[in-house]
């Protein structure tokens, strides 16, 4: 039985007010996320050697890694919103350490790489919860909706994010951008404490095939291994968890190592990088927008599949592109895919793991889709080394395509639907 807003006498997500707080303190948390990343980059290169940046900018992405599903599992055991809250908090006290160390004088390599580990623990805790506030915000029909929703404000908070930064380190200096980013945080913690969730109560989905009933474990390991046996009785969640690690390799090492490779191969120039990246941004945010109004798309498994194929088609478009135009209208039409499969295959994902799993799966999500990009990116380097910069792009998107064309085979996923309101 699935949850209506009707029913349960709820307004939709665009005019829920719960909602709109939600996603004021995710648009905050993430514009923080943004200078953070800006502002660690700008003093390590101030402050470091080249070689030395990298491990400073690459520190907190071994512990996120390493603890996601723990912070999946204390998601779903202490709340999602309360795991938030503390992260939030946590993120704002490093923020205000880094401050206070800036002023005192210039910082260690190691002291930065010790901050970058501290933030990379924390988003372990933070991600998981973010990605699991959806499923008890809104009622299951609403679900796309306010992916939709989520994803603009992503896109917005990554345009604005970066020029923020800049202005606040040009204007201010880094330990002023470091404590207006606690300040950041603060204000996320402070709209998401008068935020409400809706309680545990929502039957199982029929999307998600039955797990074995089980007394729940009493520490965080053992709800970490229960999450893996509830994903592992679901087939219908494993292909997603693999489409989503497939077309992330296919997606990310083209796009983010190869275009700069390309557009040098072919006298693009930074500009010409530019432009495309700007297509697909344009492209990505217009089709999340549309799934925001529309609030439903028919046969969205069906759709996500197909929009997977049509990622891996444009993917090798880029590489096999004759001239710079050509190459933007294949990024813009690359963004529109991207943004409907990615708000439609998180909305089934979430539909499909149910409220009390919700954390733990997520966690999964975000592990299937942070541990693909090293292999993305090695991949497309090696690639681009043997035989040329447009290889990563044909075989990223023959791989990506591969995974839609999987994707609409399994039966499941093909016939998967969301609610209608």
């Amino acid at each position: 039985m699935t949850a209506t807003a009707e029913e349960l006498g709820a307004p939709p997500a665009h005019r829920d007010r719960n909602v709109a707080r939600w996603l004021l303190g995710l648009a905050l948390s993430l514009l923080g996320d943004q200078v953070y990343f800006v502002s660690l980059a700008w003093v390590a290169a101030r402050s470091a050697s080249p070689e030395d940046v990298g491990w400073i900018l690459g520190a907190g992405s071994v512990p996120r890694l390493l603890l996601l599903l723990l912070g999946g599992a204390a998601a779903d055991r202490f709340g999602a919103r309360r795991t938030a809250l503390i992260s939030d908090t946590l993120r704002a006290g490093v923020m205000v350490l880094v401050a206070a160390i800036l002023v005192a004088g210039s910082p260690s390599v190691p002291l930065l790489v010790m901050l970058a580990v501290a933030f990379g623990v924390v988003d372990a805790l933070y991600l998981p919860a973010a990605g699991a506030m959806p499923r008890r915000l809104v009622s299951d029909d609403q679900l796309a909706r306010l992916q939709g929703m989520k994803a603009v404000v992503q896109r917005l908070s990554i345009v604005l994010g970066a020029p923020l930064a800049g202005w606040l380190v040009a204007g201010y200096g880094l330990a002023a951008a470091f404590g207006a980013n606690a300040v950041l945080f603060s204000l996320s913690v402070a709209v998401l404490a008068v935020t409400r969730l809706r309680p545990h109560g929502d039957a199982p989905s029929p999307s998600a095939e039955p797990s074995h009933q089980q007394e729940r474990p009493t520490d965080l390991l053992g709800d970490v291994a229960a999450g893996l046996r509830y994903v592992h009785s679901s087939r219908h969640l494993q292909v997603l968890l693999v489409v989503v690690a497939i077309v992330e390799v296919g997606f990310s090492g083209p796009i983010n190592v190869g275009l700069p490779l390309l557009a040098l191969d072919r006298d693009w120039g930074a500009g010409g990088v530019g432009l495309v990246l700007g297509g697909f941004g344009a492209g990505a945010a217009l089709t999340s927008l549309g799934v925001a109004v529309l609030g439903h798309v028919p046969r969205a498994g069906a759709v996500t599949g197909a929009g997977a194929l049509l990622l891996g088609g444009m993917v090798a478009a880029i590489g096999l592109s004759p001239s710079l135009p050509w190459a933007v209208a294949a990024s813009a039409v690359l963004g529109a895919a991207s943004g409907i499969c990615g708000t439609l295959t998180s909305s089934l994902v979430l539909y499909a793991a149910g409220p009390e799993q919700a954390g733990r799966v997520m966690a999964l999500v975000s592990v299937a889709a942070m541990g693909s990009i090293p292999l993305g990116y090695a991949g497309t380097g090696m690639l681009a080394g043997v035989a040329g910069p447009f290889l990563p792009f044909v075989l990223g998107g023959a791989a990506t395509a591969l995974a839609g064309a999987a994707a609409l085979a399994r039966r499941s996923i093909r016939t998967a639907v969301l609610p209608r309101a």
